[in-house]
C-alpha cells in the first residue's frame, strides 16, 4: 500500500473530532427526541448519539446496572444520566463524526484520544533522521476501527535475505487507539517479501504510558520509539535468520502444542495455523514461525492479528530449548 492509500483508509478516523468538556460545573445535558438520543455538550452545539456511543455513555454512570442499560428504556435513565454527565468527576471524553454523531465516549482519559495521522507522521520523522528515504516507503498490516488502529511503515533500504531467494524488509509498526481505551505500542517490524508475511518484536516493543507534567506527547514518544526500534533491527533480522538453521523435522507437533499453550492461541487459530505449517513447512523453526504470520495476514482484528504476529518475535528469541523435543525452556 502507498501512502496515498494509507491516508485515504485512515481519513474516516483521522478526521473524527475530539470533544473534551468538565463534568462537574459543565453544561452537559441529554434529550431525547423522536429518532433517538442527542447530547449538548455546552458548545453550543447539539450532537446525535449513535446507537453504540448511547449504552456505552450509561455503562460510565456509577450505580447503572448491565440489566438497566440493557432493559429500561432510556427515557428512565435520561436522570442518572444527565445528573453524572453534570456532577461527576473528571471529564467528558467523546468523538464525533463528519457529520456531527458520537460514535464513542471514553473513560480512559489518561490516554487520551489519539490521531492516528500524528503517529504515522512522528515514525515516519524517525525514520527520516535515521538516513532512510521517506518517499520510497511503502505500508502493510492497516487495521483501522475505533479501539485499534494499526499500520507499518516498511522499506527496501534496509532488507535481509534471511535465506536463499527469501527476503525481509525492516520497518517499524504501530498499534494507536483513536478512544485511547487500548495501549499505544511501537516496535521493530519485519516483512517477509515472498507472502507478505510480518512480525514485530516482543523484546523492543515500546509502549506508551503516561509520564505526568513532564510536557512528554505521544507524538514525541513515538518519534524516539522509532529511533530506537530502528537501532534494534539489524538483532531482529539476526534473530530471524538463526531460525532458519534450527531442524525441527519430526517434532513439529510438539512445537506447535508448545507454542499454542505457552501464547494461548485460541482453538479456531490453532487448526489455521497447522495447516499453514504443514502446506509450507520447511523442516526449520523459521517455517514454524512463519505459520503464524500467514494466519495473521488474513485477520481484520488489531488484537488478533498482533497477538499471532507476538508469536513469531517470540520464536525468534528462544535461545534455549530441550533438544529431545524442542520445546522452549527460557
Amino acid at each position: 500500500m502507498n501512502r496515498a492509500a494509507l491516508l485515504s483508509v485512515l481519513e474516516p478516523v483521522a478526521q473524527m473530532e475530539e470533544i473534551i468538556v468538565p463534568k462537574s460545573g459543565g453544561n452537559s445535558e441529554f434529550a431525547i427526541k423522536s429518532d433517538g438520543l442527542y447530547w449538548n455538550a455546552g458548545l453550543g452545539r447539539e450532537y446525535k448519539v449513535g446507537k453504540d456511543a448511547a449504552p456505552q455513555a450509561l455503562r460510565h454512570v456509577p450505580g447503572l446496572s448491565s440489566a438497566a442499560i440493557k432493559e429500561w428504556p432510556v427515557e428512565h435513565l435520561l436522570q442518572p444520566l444527565n445528573w453524572w454527565y453534570k456532577n461527576g468527576e473528571g471529564e467528558v471524553r467523546a468523538l464525533a463524526n463528519s457529520e456531527g454523531e458520537i460514535i464513542s465516549f471514553t473513560k480512559r482519559s489518561d490516554h487520551g484520544i489519539n490521531n492516528p495521522l500524528r503517529m504515522l507522521e512522528a515514525i515516519e520523522e524517525g525514520l527520516a533522521e535515521k538516513g532512510v528515504a521517506t518517499d520510497d516507503l511503502y505500508y502493510d498490516k492497516v487495521r483501522v476501527g475505533l479501539d485499534r488502529v494499526s499500520f507499518a511503515v516498511v522499506t527496501h533500504e534496509r532488507h535481509e535475505e534471511i535465506k536463499a531467494g527469501d527476503i525481509m524488509d525492516a520497518g517499524i509498526m504501530a498499534f494507536t487507539s483513536p478512544t485511547g481505551e487500548s495501549h499505544i505500542e511501537v516496535t521493530p517490524y519485519l516483512n517477509r517479501l515472498i507472502c507478505t508475511n510480518g512480525m514485530v518484536s516482543p523484546v523492543a516493543m515500546a509502549r506508551w504510558s503516561v509520564r505526568g507534567d513532564d510536557g512528554g506527547s505521544v507524538f514525541d514518544w513515538a518519534k524516539e520509539m522509532t529511533l530506537q526500534s530502528w537501532d534494534a533491527i539489524d538483532d531482529e533480522m539476526d534473530a530471524v535468520k538463526n531460525l532458519t538453521q534450527v531442524e525441527v523435522d519430526g517434532n513439529v507437533h510438539n512445537v506447535l502444542a508448545d507454542l499454542f499453550e505457552r501464547h494461548h492461541v485460541p482453538a479456531g487459530q490453532r487448526q489455521l495455523v497447522t495447516e499453514a505449517a504443514v502446506e509450507n513447512f520447511d523442516g526449520t523453526m523459521f517455517g514454524i514461525a512463519q505459520a503464524f504470520n500467514w494466519v495473521a495476514n488474513d485477520l481484520e482484528d488489531v488484537a488478533a492479528m498482533r497477538h499471532l504476529m507476538m508469536v513469531t518475535g517470540d520464536v525468534a528469541h528462544q535461545t534455549e530449548r530441550c533438544s529431545a523435543c524442542l520445546r522452549a525452556i527460557n
